[in-house]
């Protein structure tokens, strides 16, 4: 959620005068966090998730769904000081946090996790009981939901309680009021100040669902005449139906501190496969879209970026960072621009050319909040302008956080979990492939199906690993390039990439999970119990089973009030 310090913010105007001053306090955080952690070597893997949720409020008499705009108060609920025991299988209780949105709550384990069998399986308990902790707070018609997009935010005739108008001053938004913001200061400085760096309102454009009484072409009634401070690329999304800040996301986080791993991870492409995978978004503003996944909506409402810093698509990474040998300077095609000046500094302070691009890169973004009080350093383990990525002061215990932050919340608890335990547990197979194209394949509808994604079919550089061994036995040990540039990738689709490509030698990530799990020490129950998780992803990935998107979609289209229109 970033730094929620109480204060003073400039507004961009003033903000902008510092951007410098605070890249420079932040670069000199960073090195005395570097040089504290760099000789830690011997930490544990450990990891949490994050879920968000929406404070739904039901209005039987006309049977309206409602967020319930009670954030602040659930909250506060929730943070009073408890005698009621844990439960057996909690050890530590577990933490509520803001969020962006006023109808939203997120909750965290109490203590990490670490990667053992054993702990895998208590991640859905703790998620069950986070969700009875809540739970308890509400009203008697509130619900808790957990779902990627409401369908009908931004809709007309209002969609919170109590009803709020949109157009105000802060998002200036048509479709959301500015009271869905969480008050504190930090949250709307933040919408502020990314409409006034951008020089115009944020604007999403979502394809509509082509059903068979959709108007061809068609036009959301609710919108307005783009206005000239909105730029279309030409042949752009035929149907605008979102336009505004925020539209809320679940994020699923894995923290693992050892550093030199940590890079390894940051650079494993498998962020799309599993976005695609946990597809849970289909319906904007009540309208059904041609789109199964939030992130391109998410990645709009937080672009900052002027028209000229714009470019055609938005790219989710432009460095791979891990000093490694699948990591080829080949793959490294992407015009990033870095200021010089602090990677020099950087260099001259002793990390690697790599590192030291990849944090001069992240450097050369504005800091959108800055607080009059924080300015200067209050003191020495001070972390205010730098976060990412050890995300912590450099007398904490906490080392380098990767977060998985492109799956979607799912509707249950077993789902969430399911996700959960399959990417812990994937971190051994670490691949590098075409990630930005993959990101556009993996959103578009029923991609987890219907879709060919780009993946690496050498997937182990160390022929003599326990994981390989066990390939070798079964005649699917991948092959060498021969030479330094023959792509190791090739489009596969998802049961490939889950389940293996034997005409390629390749494996699939299943069978490494698996082989893996086989491995450990762990007694036969506690791996079947495990291997349950694994059998929802598999059904997932060949289509047995529909993606939580897919669901919704089936729902709406089969419903009997519903015209196919794509109005859901």
């Amino acid at each position: 959620m970033g730094l929620l310090a109480l204060g003073t913010p400039f507004d961009w105007l003033e903000a902008k005068q510092y951007a410098d001053h605070v890249r420079q306090q932040g670069i000199q955080q960073f090195l005395r966090l570097w040089r504290n952690l760099q000789g830690r070597t011997d930490d544990l893997p450990l990891w949490g998730d994050e879920i968000e949720y929406f404070l739904v409020s039901l209005d039987h008499t006309t049977r309206q769904a409602n967020l319930a705009l009670r954030q602040e108060e659930v909250l506060e609920s929730l943070q009073q000081p408890s005698t009621a025991p844990l439960p057996p299988q909690i050890d530590v209780r577990p933490t509520f946090h803001q969020e962006y949105g006023r109808y939203m709550l997120e909750s965290t384990p109490g203590a990490p996790y670490i990667s053992t069998l054993e702990d895998c399986l208590r991640v859905e308990f703790n998620m069950r009981y986070r969700r009875e902790l809540i739970r308890a707070k509400l009203a008697e018609n509130e619900r808790l939901v957990t779902l990627t997009s409401f369908p009908r935010l931004g809709a007309p005739q209002g969609f919170t309680v109590p009803y709020e108008a949109p157009c105000g001053s802060v998002a200036q938004s048509l479709y959301l009021p500015d009271d869905v913001i969480n008050q504190h200061i930090r949250f709307p400085t933040l919408t502020r100040n990314i409409r006034k760096r951008r020089g115009s309102k944020v604007a999403i454009f979502v394809p509509v669902f082509p059903d068979l009484n959709t108007p061809k072409p068609f036009r959301d009634p609710t919108v307005p005449a783009v206005p000239p401070e909105t730029s279309v690329a030409p042949g752009a999304l035929p149907s605008p139906l979102a336009n505004g800040d925020r539209f809320p996301n679940g994020t699923e986080k894995i923290a693992i501190p050892v550093i030199p791993d940590n890079s390894i991870y940051l650079d494993a492409m498998v962020a799309p496969i599993m976005m695609a995978l946990s597809a849970a978004a289909p319906i904007f503003k009540g309208f059904l879209s041609d789109v199964d996944c939030r992130w391109d909506v998410i990645s709009g409402a937080v672009d900052d970026r002027t028209e000229p810093e714009r470019s055609p698509e938005n790219l989710v990474i432009s460095l791979y960072i891990a000093d490694d040998a699948r990591h080829r300077s080949e793959y490294d095609d992407v015009l990033a621009p870095v200021d010089k000046s602090i990677e020099s500094q950087l260099i001259q302070n002793g990390l690697d050319h790599i590192m030291a691009r990849h944090i001069a890169h992240l450097f050369i973004r504005d800091p959108l909040v800055i607080f009059s009080e924080t300015l200067e350093p209050r003191n020495d383990d001070s972390m205010d302008h730098f976060e990412p990525p050890p995300s912590a002061s450099s007398s904490s215990d906490i080392g380098w956080r990767v977060e998985f932050r492109t799956m979607e919340v799912q509707i249950t608890d077993f789902e969430n979990a399911a996700y959960s335990i399959f990417v812990v547990l994937l971190i051994r197979a670490i691949l590098m492939f075409d990630v930005d194209e993959n990101m556009r394949r993996a959103q578009q509808r029923d991609a987890a199906r219907s879709s060919l994604f780009y993946f690496r079919t050498q997937i182990q550089t160390k022929p003599n690993t326990t994981a390989t061994s066990s390939l070798q036995q079964q005649g699917m040990t991948p092959s060498v390039p021969v030479d330094g540039i023959k792509p190791e990738f090739e489009e596969m689709t998802m049961d490939e990439i889950i389940h293996g490509k034997p005409s390629s030698q390749y494996p699939g990530l299943m069978h490494l999970v698996l082989s893996y799990v086989d491995k450990t020490d762990a007694d036969d129950l506690v791996k079947e119990n495990i291997k349950k998780y694994l059998d929802f992803i598999s059904a997932r990935a060949t289509g047995r089973l529909m993606t939580t998107a897919a669901y919704i979609r089936k729902f709406v289209q089969e419903h009997p009030a519903y015209q196919h229109d794509s109005v859901g």
